[in-house]
C-alpha cells in the first residue's frame, strides 16, 4: 500500500521480462525489487493488465528508494541499485533465475541517510560510479564490495541544492566520469555557479571544472540533470 515507482525500469535483452523498483514511503518505509514476464497483446491504455509473473524481493527493508534507478550488467545478470539510506544493494541473478541479494560486504553504506543516483558500472574496472545528495562523487569496488578509500566533492558543501541527483557519465575508454551539480565551487565571478565535473576514475582526482550558469548559487532551490555528450 503507497507504493510508488519513481525510477526507470530495465529490460531483459530478449524483451520478455522487465525488471523495475517500487519504493513505500513514509513510516513503513521499504524498496522492493520486481521483475514481471509480460504477455504479448495484453492491457490497454487504462485497462493495465494483471500480469501472469512476478517476482518480488524486499532489497531495502527500512527505506525507500526515490532516486536511484537499477543499473543492470547484462553480462553478469546483476543489478546494482541504490536506497534513500545511502546503501547500494547487489542482485542476482535477475532474469535468468530468481532475484537475490548478494551477500558479504553487501550492501554498501556511501553515505548514511542521503539520497543517491543511480550508480553506473565502469566493467572495465570493475568499479561502480555513483553521485550523493551530498553533492559527492563516489566509487564502490564491485569485487569486494568496498567503497574507495577516495572521493570527488563537486557540489558547494553546505549550498542550496548542490547534489548530484543524475546518474554518473562513465566513459570507460579515456577512464573518465562526468557529473553535474546546480551549485558548486568555481572560479566564476559570482564565485559559486552550477558546474560540470570530469573525474578521473581510477584515481577519483578532479581533471576539469566548468562553471555553466548561476544553477542554484543564488539561492533557488533548483536540480540539474544529465547533459548529453555530442
Amino acid at each position: 500500500t503507497g507504493g510508488k515507482i519513481s525510477t526507470s525500469p530495465v529490460l531483459s535483452e530478449d524483451g520478455t521480462k522487465i525488471a523495475f523498483v517500487e519504493g513505500v514511503p513514509g513510516t513503513s518505509a521499504r524498496a522492493i525489487f520486481h521483475v514481471l514476464t509480460w504477455t504479448r497483446g495484453q492491457g490497454a491504455i487504462k485497462n493495465a493488465a494483471v500480469p501472469g509473473s512476478m517476482t518480488s524481493l524486499t532489497f531495502s527493508p527500512t527505506s525507500n528508494c526515490s532516486s536511484s534507478s537499477p543499473w543492470i550488467d547484462y553480462a553478469t545478470d546483476i543489478v546494482y541499485v541504490g536506497a534513500d539510506k545511502g546503501n547500494v544493494y547487489k542482485i542476482a541473478p535477475v532474469f535468468n533465475g530468481t532475484p537475490a541479494l548478494a551477500g558479504g560486504n553487501w550492501p554498501v553504506m556511501v553515505h548514511p541517510n542521503y539520497h543517491l543516483t543511480p550508480p553506473v558500472l565502469d566493467a572495465g574496472r570493475s568499479v561502480l560510479m555513483v553521485g550523493s545528495s551530498d553533492g559527492v562523487l563516489y566509487k564502490i569496488d564491485t569485487t569486494g564490495g568496498v567503497l574507495a578509500s577516495s572521493s570527488l566533492r563537486v557540489g558547494k558543501n553546505g549550498g542550496t541544492t548542490a547534489g548530484i541527483v543524475a546518474a554518473p557519465i562513465v566513459d570507460g575508454t579515456s577512464g573518465t566520469t562526468l557529473v553535474v551539480s546546480a551549485n558548486g565551487a568555481s572560479s566564476a565571478p559570482s564565485g559559486f555557479s552550477a558546474v560540470l565535473v570530469q573525474a578521473n576514475t581510477d584515481t577519483m582526482a578532479e581533471m576539469s571544472r566548468a562553471p555553466i550558469g548561476l544553477g542554484s548559487s543564488g539561492g533557488t532551490a533548483l536540480n540539474l540533470y544529465d547533459p548529453t555528450l555530442s
